[in-house]
């Protein structure tokens, strides 16, 4: 049975990843520090050394949550919808986590950040088992995804899931022309490809 101490050290634990996390999503990952931390729950930093060794520490807590919310993301968007438009819902759901929790996305795949080989897999098994009904659709709808994610992050591209995710799916089933055309925002309708004589 658990003790009172046992549960008030759990949510002391579970504060400093909540607000480790909110500050990240606000201000960035390099505003989040022992000091700052200390002073925005209010314990001092001897008692967050108790819980966690240093800020990778929390970054991998935080990112270890948000994979179990990203992997429960993609398995709701791959039950809530035909097989045949899978993929399309799953890209969506993916993008829009990473999109809108961009500070626990970021944590997730930061080198150094050990958030467990067997946390990532949670994220390619669910994405697996979406693309299961196209050949090769398993092989590269993660890396389609995480690139565009991290590119729209970084603010390479502009983005929008329903188009990118669309564009994934259409790339994966081999429309390469309606790919094209929604991965630039309908620019390319300007200059029609030319069709082959009837």
């Amino acid at each position: 049975m658990e003790t009172r101490r046992q549960r008030e050290r759990q949510e002391r634990r579970r504060l400093i990843v909540d607000t480790a996390r909110r500050i990240a999503q606000t201000e960035g990952w390099e505003a989040v520090t022992t000091r700052r931390l200390a002073n925005d729950i209010e314990y001092s930093q001897p008692v967050l050394y108790s819980h966690f060794t240093s800020k990778t520490a929390i970054m991998a807590a935080v990112a270890a949550d948000g994979v179990t919310e990203l992997v429960h993301a993609i398995d709701e968007a791959a039950h809530a919808i035909e097989p045949a438009d899978r993929i399309d819902a799953v890209a969506r759901a993916y993008l829009r986590y990473a999109a809108t929790h961009r500070a626990v996305y970021e944590a997730i795949f930061t080198p150094g950040i050990d958030s467990g080989d067997a946390h990532t897999a949670r994220i390619r098994d669910a994405l697996d088992a979406a693309a299961t009904e196209r050949d090769g659709a398993a092989l590269a709808l993660w890396p389609l995804l995480h690139g565009i994610a991290s590119l729209a992050g970084d603010r390479h591209i502009d983005y929008t899931d329903t188009d990118h995710a669309r564009a994934v799916a259409s790339l994966l089933s081999g429309e390469r022309a309606r790919t094209a055309r929604l991965i630039v925002g309908g620019k390319l309708t300007r200059a029609k490809a030319k069709t082959p004589a009837q």
